[in-house]
């Protein structure tokens, strides 16, 4: 494996690792649903990192799997930050993100001796949350940080259904 691989893995675990902190300290609490960005945001960099490492590598479906995980990851994340009076929807919006970022944290221990073009096994489980996440949210939940309401200045991309559907396609190989 390159090295570029393993400094990946290697940002990826402490990135993950900062999320799981973030998102067990605010299980269960409410009034933290704001710092559900900041999980969007640290998510932003695992997947960027794996998207641009399997360009590199060329037919690397675990890589292309994370990077498509840690999308639909973030996009739940900016979503559910923006829950304003149903914390039962917000406890299982974090519930969800734990799940993920755990069986993202499993894939990225996989990543050192995966086949290059081996198939990604996932449970049905994991596999069912996914198809529940694309219902929770209507489109106007927008799917990025805001930073102005202007769009030319990071106004809050919103992700259309289509997109959310095309992910999911991708991570469950249908």
């Amino acid at each position: 494996m390159n090295e570029l691989v393993t400094e990946f893995i290697a940002e990826s675990e402490t990135a993950l690792d900062e999320c799981l902190k973030i998102l067990e300290e605010i299980e269960g609490n409410f009034e933290q649903v704001k710092r559900l960005e900041d999980v969007g945001q640290i998510i932003d960099r695992v997947m960027g990192g794996a998207k641009n490492m399997a360009l590199l590598e060329e037919s690397h479906g675990l890589l292309s799997w994370i990077g498509d995980a840690a999308e639909l990851c973030k996009i739940v994340a900016y979503r559910g930050s923006q829950i304003r009076s149903h914390a039962d929807l917000f406890n299982l919006v974090s519930a969800f993100l734990i799940d993920t970022v755990e069986v993202l944290q499993e894939q990225l221990r996989l990543l050192p001796s995966f086949q290059k073009e081996a198939t990604v096994e996932i449970s049905r489980a994991f596999l069912d949350r996914l198809s529940w996440v694309k219902e929770v949210f209507s489109p106007e939940f927008r799917s990025s940080v805001k930073v102005s309401d202007n769009p030319s200045l990071g106004g809050g991309k919103t992700v259309n259904q289509d997109e959310i559907d095309e992910l999911l396609k991708r991570l469950t190989g249908s």
